[in-house]
C-alpha cells in the first residue's frame, strides 16, 4: 500500500512538470521594431552609423534575447507611415498571440535624429507624444523602448513620467507597463564616432547585453544591468569628447515583481570568457576587423560574451602596453582566455598618424625580383612621405581624436596593419592562417599589379590588370579592365570596364557592366547597370537603376527602380517605386504607390496615393490624388482633391474642379438634355461637370425630311461655364460637331461646323430647366458641297468655298 501511494505522488510530480514544461515554452513571446535612420531632413547632417547601431542592436536580440528572425522588423531610414504601419502590424500579431502565450513583450530601438519634440523620419516627424501613446495601446504586458538619438531624453520628461529603480522583468515576474531607455537626457546631444563605427551609447549597450553587463554573473543581462553598463559606460567615452558628456535615463510606468531578462547567454552557441586575473579595457572585434564588444575588465570578476562561432582577436589595453591574441570560438563550446595567452604589442610604429619610418618601410617585391626590392627600399623615404600627403587628400575631413581614449584606440586599430607604402605585383602574397589562405593584413598607399591586386586597405592609388580587392576600406582610387572591389568603404573613385562592387561609397563608380554599393554618397555611373541599398547623390546607367532607398535621383535610358525616392526619376521608358517625395519623369510610363511631387510621362502614370500631381499624354490612374491630374486623353481615380483636365475625367469624388468633356463622379453634376437649332436639327445632349464648369456630347438629326434633301446628321463635342443665380443660370459654351448627311455619315468627311453659344435659362421643377440663347456658327465645308445655310430660312454673313459664317439660335430643356 505505502509503495502504491509513493507511486501516485510520484505520478503526480510528473505530471504536474510536464505541465509546468509546457507553460514554460508557451510562456513568453517577444517582438522588437528596430529603426536605423541616417536621414533626418535637408537641415541635418548625415549619421553615418544610425543603420549599423540598428543592425547591430536587432543582431543581438536574435542572438541572445528570444526573439525569432520572422519577429523582428528591421526598417532603414522609414517614412512616419512605414514607421506607424509596422508598429500597426506587430500590433496585430500581439493581438493574435494573446490566447497562445502567456507573457507577450514588445522591444522598440530607434537610433536616428530627434529633437525636444520627437523622432526625425527623414523630412516628417513623429511626435513624443504620438510615439508614446502608440506604444500605450500596444497589447503587450511589458512594452520596452530604447531611443539613441539627439535629445530624446525629453521622452522621459513627458507628462506622468517617473524615475524609477530597475524595471526589467524575467519569466517567473507579473511585471506590466512600459518602459523608455533613452540614450541622453533632454539638453544633450547623442554622439557616434568613427572610431566605433557606431554611437557611444548603442554600442556600449549591445556589448553590455552580449555579457559585459552581467553584474550577478547568473548568465542573464536584465535590462536594469544593461542600462548601468551602457550609462557609465557612455559616460565615461564621452566626458572627454567635442560634444561633452552623455548621460543615458530611463522613465517607466510598471507594476508588479521581479526583472525582466533581455539577454540569456546560457543560448548562445559560442562563449568567449575572460578570465578573472585580467584586468583592463578589451576590444574583441571579428575576423573582418569590427568591433564587437569593448568593456572595462575588471581584476577578480569573470566575464563571459555570448558571441557568434569564428575566428577573433581579443586586445587588451592596460596603463601603457597592449595586448592581443586571436581566438577561435566554437559551437556550443566556451574558450576561456587569459593574459598570458596574449602577446605585447609594439605601439611604435603608428605613435604618429598614418605616418611611415624609413626603417620600417616595407617594399613588395614579389613580382619584380631583388632588383625592384632595392629600388622600392631606395625609394621608401620618398614614398612614405609622398604616402602621407596622399593620405591627408583624401581624408581631409578626418578629424583629430576627442579624447586620450580615443587615440589610443586608434593606435591599437592600425597596429593590426602592415603599412606599404608601394608595391609592385603579379598576384597578392596569399598568407595561410588557421587552416585558410587569406590576404595579408595590410595599408597600401600605391598599390600597381599587372594582374591582380589585393590588401585590406587602400589609401591611394591601385591599379590592376584583371582585378582590385581590398578587404576593407578603400580611401583613393581603384582601376582595373576586370573588376574593383571594396569590403567596406570606398571614398574616391572606382573605375572598371566591367564590375565594382564597394560596401559604402563617398565618389563615384563608373563601369560598362555593373556597379553594386550598399550605399551610396556620390554617384553610380554604368552602361548597364547600377545596384545600390541606399543612395543619396544619383545613379546613371543606360539600362538600368536599381535601388532600396534614393535620396537624390536616378537616371537611365531604360528604367530605375526604387522602393523610397526623395528626389527623382527619371528614365526613357519607366520608372518604378513605393514611395516618391519629388518627381518622377518617364517617355513611357511611371509606377509609384505613394507619391508626393510629380509624375510626368509620355503614356502613362500610374500611382496609389498622389500628393501632387500627374501629368501625361494618355492617361493617369490613381487611387487618392490631393492636387491635380492633367492628360491629354483620360484621368482615373478613386477620390481626388484638387482637379481633373482631360477629355475623359472618371472618380468615385471629387473635391474641387474637372475639366473634360466627360466627368464622372459622385460629385458631379449629370443632365441630359433636348435641344433644337436654328436649322431645325433637334439634338440629344448630355452635360458632366461640377456647378460652374461643364464639358457636353450631343448628336443631332434634322427634324423634317424635305424633297430632294437629305437628313442632317450631327455629333459633337464641346466645353462651356456657367453661373448660377438662384433659380437662374447664364452659361456659354463652345463645341465642335460633325456634320454628314444620312446614308452617308460613315463613308464621307463631312462638315465640321464649330458652334459658341450664349444664353441662359431657369430652373421650373427639382429636375427640369429650360435654356435658350443665341448662337454664332463657322461651318468649314472639307471640299463637300453640304451647307448647313440650305437648311435656313435665313441668309448668312459670309460665305466661301471653305467657310460659311451666320447667326442662329437655340433652345431647350435639360433634366
Amino acid at each position: 500500500m505505502r509503495i502504491a501511494i509513493i507511486l501516485i505522488i510520484i505520478f503526480m510530480v510528473s505530471l504536474s512538470l510536464a505541465k509546468d514544461s509546457k507553460d514554460d515554452n508557451n510562456r513568453l513571446k517577444r517582438y522588437a521594431l528596430v529603426v536605423g535612420a541616417n536621414y533626418g531632413g535637408k537641415e541635418r547632417v548625415l549619421l553615418k552609423y544610425a543603420q549599423t547601431d540598428a543592425v547591430a542592436f536587432a543582431k543581438v536580440l536574435k542572438d541572445l534575447g528570444g526573439v525569432e528572425n520572422t519577429d523582428v522588423s528591421l526598417l532603414r531610414d522609414p517614412s512616419r507611415s512605414e514607421f506607424l504601419s509596422s508598429l500597426y502590424a506587430i500590433k496585430e500579431k500581439l493581438e493574435l498571440d494573446k490566447e497562445t502565450f502567456r507573457r507577450l513583450e514588445m522591444v522598440i530601438y530607434y537610433s536616428g535624429h530627434a529633437d525636444e519634440d520627437g523622432l526625425m523620419l527623414g523630412d516628417e516627424k513623429l511626435t513624443y507624444k504620438d510615439f508614446k501613446s502608440g506604444i500605450k495601446r500596444m497589447p503587450a504586458d511589458v512594452r520596452i523602448a530604447v531611443l539613441d538619438a539627439c535629445a530624446a531624453g525629453a521622452l522621459t520628461r513627458l507628462k506622468g513620467g517617473k524615475k524609477r529603480p530597475a524595471f526589467m522583468v524575467d519569466e517567473s515576474a507579473d511585471m506590466k507597463g512600459y518602459a523608455f531607455l533613452t540614450s541622453n537626457t533632454a539638453d544633450e546631444v547623442a554622439q557616434e564616432s568613427d572610431k566605433i563605427n557606431g554611437s557611444f551609447f548603442t554600442h556600449s549597450l549591445v556589448s553590455g547585453l552580449r555579457g559585459a553587463a552581467d553584474i550577478t554573473l547568473d548568465k542573464k543581462v536584465t535590462l536594469n544591468e544593461a542600462y548601468q553598463y551602457a550609462f557609465h559606460e557612455t559616460l565615461s567615452r564621452t566626458e572627454g569628447t567635442r560634444g561633452g558628456a552623455q548621460h543615458a535615463g530611463y522613465d517607466m510606468q510598471l507594476s508588479g515583481t521581479g526583472e525582466v531578462v533581455m539577454t540569456d547567454l546560457r543560448g548562445t552557441s559560442a562563449t568567449l570568457s575572460l578570465d578573472e586575473q585580467m584586468d583592463g579595457r578589451v576590444y574583441v572585434r571579428d575576423e573582418n576587423g569590427v568591433l564587437i564588444v569593448e568593456l572595462k575588465k575588471y581584476k577578480g570578476r569573470n566575464v563571459e560574451l555570448g558571441l557568434e562561432p569564428g575566428a577573433y582577436k581579443v586586445m587588451l589595453e592596460k596603463s601603457g602596453p597592449m595586448f592581443q591574441a586571436a581566438v577561435t570560438l566554437k559551437k556550443d563550446k566556451e574558450t576561456l582566455l587569459n593574459e598570458n595567452q596574449m602577446k605585447e604589442m609594439t605601439l611604435g610604429a603608428t605613435v604618429s598618424r598614418g605616418s611611415v619610418q624609413p626603417g620600417n618601410a616595407k617594399v613588395d617585391s614579389l613580382s619584380f625580383g631583388d632588383a625592384l626590392a632595392q629600388a622600392g627600399s631606395a625609394i621608401g623615404v620618398v614614398a612614405g612621405k609622398a604616402a602621407e600627403e596622399v593620405k591627408k587628400a583624401f581624408n581631409a575631413n578626418d578629424k583629430k581624436p576627442d579624447s586620450t581614449s580615443e587615440q589610443v584606440e586608434t593606435l591599437v586599430v592600425q597596429e593590426e596593419y602592415d603599412t606599404i607604402p608601394i608595391s609592385f605585383a603579379i598576384i597578392p602574397a596569399w598568407q595561410k592562417k588557421n587552416g585558410q589562405y587569406r590576404l595579408p593584413r595590410t595599408l597600401h598607399y600605391q598599390s600597381f599589379n599587372l594582374l591582380f591586386g589585393g590588401y585590406y586597405q587602400l589609401q591611394g592609388l591601385g591599379i590592376g590588370l584583371l582585378g582590385q580587392w581590398a578587404v576593407e576600406d578603400v580611401d583613393g582610387v581603384q582601376i582595373a579592365i576586370g573588376g574593383n572591389y571594396a569590403g567596406r568603404n570606398m571614398d574616391g573613385v572606382q573605375i572598371s570596364s566591367y564590375l565594382n562592387i564597394a560596401g559604402t561609397v563617398k565618389g563615384w563608380q563608373a563601369t560598362t557592366f555593373l556597379n553594386l554599393a550598399h550605399d551610396v554618397k556620390g554617384f553610380q555611373v554604368s552602361s548597364f547597370g547600377n545596384l545600390a541599398i541606399n543612395v543619396k547623390g544619383g545613379q546613371g546607367a543606360a539600362f538600368g537603376n536599381i535601388a532600396y532607398d534614393v535620396v537624390g535621383g536616378q537616371g537611365a535610358a531604360f528604367a530605375n527602380c526604387a522602393r523610397d525616392v526623395r528626389g527623382g526619376q527619371g528614365a526613357a521608358f519607366a520608372n518604378f517605386a513605393r514611395n516618391v517625395e519629388g518627381g518622377q519623369g518617364a517617355a513611357f510610363a511611371n509606377f509609384a504607390l505613394d507619391l508626393k511631387g510629380g509624375q510626368g510621362s509620355a503614356f502613362a502614370n500610374f500611382a496609389r496615393d498622389v500628393t501632387g500631381g500627374q501629368g501625361t499624354v494618355f492617361a493617369n490612374f490613381a487611387r487618392d490624388v490631393t492636387g491635380g491630374q492633367v492628360s491629354m486623353f483620360m484621368n482615373a481615380a478613386r477620390d481626388v482633391k484638387g482637379f481633373q483636365v482631360g477629355l475623359f475625367n472618371f472618380a468615385r469624388s471629387v473635391e474641387g474642379e474637372t475639366f473634360g468633356i466627360l466627368n464622372i463622379n459622385k460629385n458631379a453634376e449629370i443632365h441630359p438634355g433636348v435641344w433644337v437649332d436654328e436649322a431645325g436639327v433637334v439634338n440629344l445632349s448630355l452635360k458632366t461637370g461640377n456647378r460652374y464648369f461643364y464639358g457636353m456630347v450631343n448628336a443631332g438629326i434634322h427634324a423634317k425630311e424635305e424633297k430632294n434633301r437629305e437628313r442632317l446628321l450631327v455629333s459633337g463635342v464641346g466645353l462651356g461655364a456657367a453661373i448660377p443665380v438662384k433659380m437662374f443660370f447664364i452659361n456659354t459654351d463652345i463645341s465642335q460637331s460633325h456634320v454628314a448627311v444620312s446614308n452617308k455619315y460613315f463613308t464621307t468627311l463631312g462638315s465640321s461646323l464649330y458652334r459658341l453659344r450664349v444664353g441662359g435659362g431657369m430652373k421650373i421643377f427639382n429636375h427640369l430647366r429650360l435654356n435658350g440663347g443665341v448662337s454664332f456658327n463657322i461651318m468649314q465645308h472639307n471640299g463637300k458641297t453640304l451647307d448647313y445655310q440650305d437648311y435656313l430660312d435665313t441668309k448668312s454673313w459670309g460665305k466661301d468655298d471653305k467657310f460659311t459664317y451666320w447667326q442662329g439660335f437655340y433652345a431647350g430643356v435639360d433634366f
